[in-house]
């Protein structure tokens, strides 16, 4: 790495790379075995859950990160965070879809505030 910019938004990339795709394969492992999209968004929770009881420096880290401003690395946070939360959103609006969760709600704030919610209850629960 040319300088601790690029070491930091690697580590931001692989970090929340790894929670993303334990979010994605919680919802497609619910799917296989025929679940609702409200199940699925169930096992995603949990699945964010063990990743964050897993690696709990990390969350600790990219939590404070998220709240930091002026940071070089601001760009990559707000663009690896909004994969995580891309994911959850996409199965609220197949539950909205199918008619298991209200169309009123806001799905984009919904799913922000799912993912916000796991990790800040989970770092509570670790401390």
């Amino acid at each position: 790495f040319k300088s601790k910019t690029e070491l930091f938004e690697e580590l931001l990339r692989h970090g929340v790379g790894l929670l993303t795709a334990s979010l994605r394969a919680a919802a497609e492992e619910s799917e296989e075995r025929g679940g609702t999209r409200v199940e699925a968004l169930d096992a995603m929770i949990r699945a964010g859950l063990a990743f964050i009881d897993r690696y709990p420096a990390f969350t600790q880290l990219y939590v404070a990160e998220l709240w930091r401003t002026n940071r070089a690395w601001q760009s990559t946070l707000l663009v690896v965070r909004q994969e995580a939360v891309a994911v959850v959103e996409d199965v609220l609006r197949e539950a909205v879809d199918s008619g298991e969760l209200s169309e009123e709600i806001d799905i984009p704030l919904t799913a922000a505030a799912l993912v916000g919610m796991v990790l800040v209850a989970a770092l509570d629960w670790q401390a």
